[in-house]
């Protein structure tokens, strides 16, 4: 995972309290390979599962 994109996953849960279970991002993202226990949804991609 980029140092960025894990500052940023920290810090949301730094600020609410809760741990991030679930990720949204673009296709940009794609080849980054986010280590951890948050399921990442690439945008285009299948959406099944994924709750508000």
């Amino acid at each position: 995972m980029t140092d960025a994109f894990a500052e940023s996953i920290d810090e949301t849960k730094r600020i609410t309290g809760v741990k991030v279970r679930e990720i949204a991002v673009d296709k940009d993202y794609k080849g980054h390979n986010c280590e951890g226990s948050a399921k990442v949804h690439v945008a285009g991609s299948s959406y099944k599962g994924l709750t508000r």
